[in-house]
């Protein structure tokens, strides 16, 4: 084999491995929010596949509703929750005002916002299944009664 083939070879490799190794590390969850039957649950990263995603979920959904109570459905059953990624954690709006970022009036501190960068939304509307929706709409997931996932879009 060439010394480039080698190369791209070796490249791939080690592309593959930070990949496995990506999706191994624990996720951290650095805040939780809440604003009527919206919650806003703010992590240092999410795995690296959409399924992979949508199986934390699946994996922590028990940890959720006894620690933090999510997820929080409305009379009619409904419920959203939205998973961000912390980014360079919480910013004070007023230093930062340039910047495309989501604010949390649930907090005292003046830096209560972090840049907009949703990884997951995980939507329930009532007579209907689990959705998942990764980032700002890039794939939409349904979870059937198997827990098995479709994909919608």
């Amino acid at each position: 084999m060439k010394r480039s083939g080698k190369a791209i070879l070796s490249a791939c490799v080690l592309l593959t491995a930070a990949c496995y190794f990506w999706n191994l590390r624990p996720v951290n969850i650095i805040g939780v929010h809440y604003k009527n039957d919206f919650s806003y649950v703010i992590v240092d990263h999410l795995p690296f596949t959409d399924r992979a995603k949508v199986k934390w979920w699946l994996d922590h959904q028990d940890e959720f509703r006894e620690k933090y109570h999510i997820p929080a459905p409305s009379a009619s059953g409904n419920f959203d929750v939205s998973v961000w990624a912390a980014g360079k954690g919480y910013l004070n709006y007023e230093k930062n005002y340039k910047q495309d970022l989501l604010c949390f009036s649930d907090m005292e501190s003046k830096d209560n916002c972090i840049e907009k960068n949703l990884l997951l939304t995980i939507k329930k509307i009532p007579e209907q299944r689990i959705y998942f929706v990764i980032g700002f709409h890039d794939s939409v997931y349904e979870l059937d009664n198997d827990n098995g996932l479709i994909r919608v879009q």
